[in-house]
């Protein structure tokens, strides 16, 4: 029989879904990333891989015994929903017989990790580096509601009378005081105030103004 080449699995954010962070070496709280039980499952009768858990958790006090005690139980459940009720026990076996829980990094084969960047012969631009985000961190924005735009009040003065209007966003912002001087210029010339709010609106709306020469001030609030 062909010797077994190790496949080295990380635990969190692979095995372990992540999703309440660093609890402690010993504390583990989530459920399986989606898929893993099979994929273990799978792997073990491949007859190919010989698995092998390492984590930061593994030399740490109670992290092997943790990992472990969560992976009797979700492998159990897989079992259980999988091929029945009897054959939850088996779990037991496969943590304590078809796996290794390395103290210090394998010599592996391969390994699986969400915190990993595959070196292909050419390095990577730092910041690529610094702009990673594992799959369950981009999971994570996806989910996020989207934050509706600021609501600001921009005043456009012409001569001794003004009105305000309420508007949202900055190219929204850009846009009107764009369209209001070109509609106001044949009256008013370049006597037209546009006062916006604080920070980035006000940015881009001085930007606007200076692109087509129009005097603005930022003097207005968030509303």
């Amino acid at each position: 029989m062909a010797k077994l080449r190790t496949l080295s699995i990380d635990f969190d954010g692979v095995l372990s879904s992540y999703a309440s962070g660093w609890q402690g070496a010993d504390i583990i709280n989530d459920p399986p990333a989606p898929g893993a039980m099979e994929f273990l499952d799978k792997v073990i009768h491949s007859n190919i891989f010989r698995v092998a858990i390492y984590s930061a958790r593994s030399g740490q006090k109670g992290g092997i015994a943790a990992m472990q005690a969560w992976l009797v139980k979700h492998m159990g459940d897989y079992f259980a929903a999988t091929y029945g009720e009897d054959d939850r026990s088996k779990a037991t076996t496969y943590v304590n017989e078809h796996i290794d829980w390395p103290l210090v990094k394998p010599s592996a084969f391969l390994t699986i990790d969400d915190r990993a960047w595959p070196f292909r012969g050419a390095w990577p631009q730092i910041d690529d580096l610094a702009g990673f985000k594992t799959w369950w961190e981009e999971a994570a924005l996806k989910t996020e509601a989207p934050k509706a735009p600021p609501m600001i009040t921009i005043r456009i003065a012409m001569g001794n009378h003004h009105r305000d209007i309420t508007i949202h966003g900055a190219r929204t912002l850009i846009n009107l005081v764009s369209a209001e001087r070109a509609a106001l210029m044949v009256s008013f010339e370049d006597h037209l105030l546009a006062v916006a709010a604080a920070g980035l609106f006000a940015w881009e709306t001085q930007k606007a103004a200076q692109d087509s020469n129009i005097p603005v001030a930022q003097t207005a609030s968030e509303v």
